[in-house]
Order: structure tokens, then C-alpha cells, then sequence
């Protein structure tokens, strides 16, 4: 298993089969990015047709969403 460090660019299949998540789940999250703010959190580069994920980033965002849900 690869390391993460702030730097470390994951592809959306790399990043479900590594972190557990579902795949399809997944790209229903990064198809909403710009609405669910998940744009905004720079967890997610489009580097020509492929979507990479910053895995700091996008936990970091996902914590945010899971404090929002529990207010």
C-alpha cells in the first residue's frame, strides 16, 4: 500500500479500491463537485480527461460534510 503524503495524486479507481469506498458512490460525489463543494476543497485536478484525487484534501472535506450533518 502507497503512502499518502500532501502531494500524492490518486485515480478515482486507485483511490475507491485503496479507501474502501464504492467506485460508483464515488463519481456520483465527483460528478456534484461543484455543487457539494468538493470543487472548492482542491481534493479534486482534472488533468486532461482523467479526474485525480488529493486524498488529504478529500477527507479533510469529507469531515467537514460529516460535522455539517451532525449540526
Amino acid at each position: 500500500m502507497e503512502a499518502i503524503t500532501d502531494k500524492t495524486f490518486w485515480t478515482v479507481r486507485d483511490f475507491s479500491r485503496q479507501t474502501g469506498l464504492n467506485e460508483h458512490g464515488l463519481r456520483k460525489m465527483l460528478f456534484g463537485r461543484s455543487r457539494n463543494g468538493l470543487a472548492k476543497s482542491g481534493a479534486i485536478v482534472r488533468f486532461g480527461r482523467r479526474v485525480l484525487i488529493r486524498p488529504d484534501r478529500f477527507f479533510t472535506w469529507m469531515e467537514e460534510q460529516t460535522k455539517k450533518l451532525e449540526m
